[in-house]
């Protein structure tokens, strides 16, 4: 296969695997969800220790927090993938989430996604991924990592 070809293939199914999370996330398919991570996945949202996840399995058990919402909005942009080898990539991708509770309160953030992915013989999975939050309204409380900026 021509490398360019090759290359442009792996940029989607990277950018397909991204949003597969975001699409578990908000239907609550932990199984979908899960299934973008490899078996030894890590998944890192806060500095505390229970939004720290390694496993697909743990991730699939920990991510049953989100029932607490009734619903949620996760929209992916920014994609920009840098290739370390041929079966190992990173990415940074924006992400803005609305979230809803049963009662009607909203929170809302913006963030960044850190990730670390490889390619598995069932295609290209998150390795590493961690949730760097840029702001937040008043109604999202969760201790997200906090985004750094260059200072002038």
């Amino acid at each position: 296969m021509d490398e360019t070809i090759r290359t442009l293939q792996d940029r989607q199914e990277i950018a397909d695997i991204l949003h597969q999370y975001c699409r578990g996330m908000d239907l609550l398919d932990l199984d979908l969800l899960a299934g973008a991570f490899t078996e030894d996945g890590f998944l890192d949202i806060g500095p505390d220790p229970r939004l720290q996840t390694r496993g697909a399995g743990n991730i699939y058990e920990a991510m049953k927090r989100m029932k607490r919402f009734s619903r949620s909005s996760h929209h992916l942009s920014n994609i920009q993938i840098a290739f370390e080898s041929a079966d190992r990539a990173r990415c940074t991708s924006y992400i803005m989430a609305w979230h809803e509770t049963p009662d009607g309160h909203t929170g809302t953030m913006m963030g960044q996604y850190h990730d670390k992915l490889v390619r598995t013989p069932a295609g290209w999975r998150i390795a590493e991924r961690q949730l760097r939050m840029s702001g937040n309204d008043a109604g999202f409380q969760t201790n997200v990592h906090k985004a750094e900026r260059n200072q002038l």
